[in-house]
Parts: structure tokens; sequence; C-alpha cells
């Protein structure tokens, strides 16, 4: 929509969004052995939110159009930054629910990996509820076309919104105290 290109280009990026999140499931393991879950975590949500609010200033234009560069040069630059971040919200929450498993299991001699692995996918799929009635009501509230692209124009900003309110969220993680 606001690029004004073919759905063959929406491939293109997205492909570039994998390639990155492909080799971010590379990087973030080596991390781990020199950072803890926690921090690499924060450092994620901080490149998710810088990717998605650049996502805010795209304009819409169309091929040989003078803002079309810029767009360009932004959207592939913060999908890539996007890229390694979901690799690392993808993968550090179920490390340190693992060291949330460890612990409760060092205190209580029960096994309950089951029930933390339980809420922590219930927890998933009501985010994703959330986060697809959001885009939803952002796309009929405020447009998703190229005569109205308010709405997708919205949807990078409010995504770092949110991913500095997770990261928030997690600064409390004791995770000193369980890892």
């Amino acid at each position: 929509v606001l690029l004004g290109r073919s759905e063959g280009f929406a491939f293109e990026l997205s492909a570039s969004l994998g390639i990155t999140i492909g080799l971010g499931y590379a990087t973030v393991p080596r991390l781990l052995a020199r950072f803890r879950a926690k921090r690499i975590l924060m450092l994620s949500f901080a490149l998710y939110s810088t990717g998605a609010g650049a996502l805010g200033t795209l304009v819409p234009s169309a091929p040989g159009l003078p803002q079309d560069g810029h767009n360009l040069g932004v959207a592939f630059a913060a999908l890539a930054v996007m890229g390694f971040a979901i690799s690392g919200v993808s993968l550090m929450p179920s490390v340190l629910v693992g060291q949330l498993i460890d612990e409760d299991a060092a205190r209580s001699g029960a096994n309950r990996s089951a029930l933390f692995l339980g809420v922590t996918r219930a927890f998933d799929k009501w985010a994703f509820g959330l986060s697809s009635a959001l885009i939803a009501f952002l796309f009929a509230r405020f447009g998703n076309g190229a005569a109205n692209p308010l709405g997708v124009q919205l949807v990078g900003p409010i995504a770092a919104a949110v991913a500095v309110f997770a990261a928030v969220v997690m600064s409390r993680f004791p995770e000193e105290r369980v890892g």
C-alpha cells in the first residue's frame, strides 16, 4: 500500500525478513554464551521497537517518485533489524521459562513444567489474538488502501509501543534470582 509495489515485491520484503530471522536464530544461541537471556530479550525488544517505529516514517509513494528511495531504504533496514529482534523475542521467553521450571523443581521437588508451558502458550495465543484484533481495528477505522493508508502507517509505531511496554514489563523479571 505505502510502497506502491506489487505482491511480488512484498514477497521480496518478506524473504528479506525471513533471512534475517534465520540469521538471528543462528546468532542468538551464541549470544547466550556471553549474555543472560533477559539481556538478550531486552535488546531484542529495543531492536524491534526501533525497526517497527521506523516503519511509521513510510509515506505513500510509488516507484520513481521522490519518496520511493526513502521508503525502500527504511523498509528493508527496518525489516532486517526486526528479523534479528524476532528471533530473540521468539527464543528467549522459552529460555526464561526453562529457568523458572528449574527453580520451581528445585524448590518444590515437583515437575510442573507442563503447567508453566501451558500458561506460556495461553499468553501467546492471547497476544496473537489481540494483535490480530488491533490490526483489524486499525485497518477498519483508519484505512488500509492507497487512498487512505493511515491504518497501515500506524501499525509500525503501535507495534513499537507494545514492544517498549513488553520491555518495561520484562525489566521486572528477577532473572538474577532465577537463573
